[in-house]
């Protein structure tokens, strides 16, 4: 019987404001969202409306002045007019969400587009400490937040370590292990954190106390894990916001969006930048070994020359006072020498290739003489394996442009390969033609066994050796190499053409010497 007027209204109006006080405080109903959106709808509905009603007004009055029984095609109309209306406004609302944004953020709308779009945008970037640098300062800015941290994992020890600049050392060095109850939970779980979370839940009661300290004294209230489908790239740390307002739940959603296409980019910045390093301490590895084989080239050269010359002195004497098997002994050895002249200069070749050192002095010079030259040369070991060298040459041939001592460097190894692996009695070929594209082209063919076609690319390779079904021999395995070097360096290119049983040719091309028409005519009895 009691009569609850007026307190009943009182109440209601005590809820209402208690209700409103909770709602802007904690952002439960996400009071700015539903303003920002129901601010651009409203402005979508009032101009459809306002053209709807006054285009429905108009063609009201002037049907009912001409003919008042058209209540159904004025229905129709409308209805056109309805959805001409749709289709035409229907691209206006996004930009006038894009306008009440603008008016909404202020300062922090460009910050804001930015951040949305920051992982498209650095998806190809590969400057790891820079990508790193611009996520923080970007998330930093369009969530106005006093500062923003990344940890990521250290390719040294796997600890997660700060990547983002701190003006405290201490933060600067810090670290947290990969084995910590914070980054556990991060594997774990789906979810971010905040501040509270570490001293709430249980999962963090073993986190160790430097770790909790170093969390501490980054200041972040929101912990957001960057993930990959191979793990747990890094944590994304915000401080509390400049305003000292919570993050909403749009800030956290725009965040879960950045992190998620972020991480990938971050992963593979920080491979790239790994392969980097890794690539150039194996190519400093490399110049060194080049340097080294250098220094040990030229101290094997002196007292292999010394030897040289005494064996040629003891070869001298022997012709004088004759003993047959002393005699061969020393032109055995004078012969390994010789070999390991050979294997040294290449080597050292070799090494000045590699170390871009070996310096070629190209000038007009007729291949023709030159070939003819390295044939002479060659006569002895062809008579030896009783093979026939046949000098197939279009004569006269233009000049060409080229270091004579070390195209005679290729053509040498070129034939040396050949009288090798052509059986005894064999036949082999030197060619040369011109061409209008390449200038002079070179070929040697043997009647040998045969190179693998899968092997045609690899077999000027440094070092690589042709498998052993083919009948080739081995060696030092930088003759075609340095040979493919030295063509390379005159312009020119090196291939080979070559079938199992059927025997192989190696062409090269260098150029033609310009503005020079001199044709040099061989008198090649004269090098018989």
């Amino acid at each position: 019987g009691i009569s609850m007027y007026p307190l009943g209204i009182v109440g209601n109006i005590l809820f209402c404001v208690l209700a409103t006080v909770a709602m802007l405080r904690y952002d439960l109903l996400e009071t700015k969202v539903i303003i920002r959106k129901g601010t651009a709808y409203s402005l979508v509905v009032v101009l459809v409306l306002g053209i709807f009603g006054g285009m429905i007004l108009l063609l009201s009055s002037v049907f009912q002045t001409a003919l008042n029984p058209i209540s159904i095609t004025i229905m129709i109309v409308s209805v056109l007019i309805a959805l001409l209306v749709f289709t035409f406004f229907q691209p206006v609302l996004p930009l006038f969400q894009r306008i009440v944004d603008r008016w909404f953020y202020r300062e922090r709308y460009d910050y804001i587009q930015a951040l949305r779009s920051f992982s498209q945008e650095t998806q190809s970037v590969t400057d790891f400490q820079g990508l790193s640098s611009a996520l923080t300062n970007a998330v930093a800015l369009a969530m106005q937040s006093k500062n923003a941290y990344l940890l990521l994992s250290s390719p040294q020890t796997n600890d997660f370590i700060l990547h983002s600049p701190a003006s405290d050392d201490a933060l600067a060095t810090g670290s947290i292990s990969t084995d910590s109850a914070f980054l556990t939970w991060m594997r774990r779980n789906d979810g971010f954190l905040r501040s509270g979370d570490l001293d709430i839940l249980p999962e963090f009661r073993g986190l160790r106390a430097s770790e909790r300290e170093y969390l501490k004294a980054l200041g972040g209230e929101i912990y957001m894990p960057l993930k990959t489908p191979a793990g747990l790239t890094g944590v994304l740390i915000l401080a509390p916001k400049l305003s000292q307002k919570p993050y909403s739940s749009e800030d956290i959603t725009l965040l879960w969006t950045l992190t998620r296409q972020a991480a990938m980019s971050i992963e593979n910045a920080r491979l790239y930048a790994e392969e980097r390093e890794r690539a150039s301490a194996l190519k400093t590895l490399d110049r060194m070994k080049s340097e080294f084989l250098v220094q040990t080239s030229h101290q094997l050269k002196t007292p292999l020359t010394s030897v040289k010359v005494a064996a040629d002195m003891l070869i001298e004497q022997e012709e004088k006072e004759s003993s047959a098997s002393r005699l061969q002994m020393i032109q055995t050895l004078n012969m390994g020498v010789e070999s390991l002249q050979r294997l040294v200069n290449e080597v050292l070749d070799f090494a000045k290739m590699q170390t871009a050192t070996l310096d070629i002095h190209r000038e007009p010079s007729d291949i023709t003489y030159l070939i003819h030259d390295i044939a002479v040369l060659m006569t002895p070991a062809l008579q030896r394996r009783k093979q026939h060298l046949e000098l197939a040459l279009l004569d006269p041939l233009p000049l060409v442009m080229i270091d004579q001592q070390r195209l005679s460097q290729v053509l040498v190894n070129l034939l040396e390969n050949a009288i090798k692996f052509t059986p005894r009695g064999g036949q082999i070929t030197v060619h040369a033609s011109e061409d209008a594209q390449s200038g002079i082209t070179v070929g040697v063919e043997d009647t040998g066994p045969g190179i693998p076609e899968d092997e045609h690319e690899k077999i000027f390779e440094p070092y690589y050796q042709v498998t052993a079904n083919s009948g080739y021999y081995t060696g030092s395995g930088l003759g075609l190499a340095i040979a493919k070097s030295l063509v390379e360096l005159h312009g020119g290119n090196i291939w080979l053409k070559s079938k199992i049983g059927e025997g192989s040719t190696f062409f090269f091309s260098v150029p033609v010497a310009q503005n020079v028409d001199i044709r040099k005519k061989i008198d090649v009895s004269a090098h018989a």
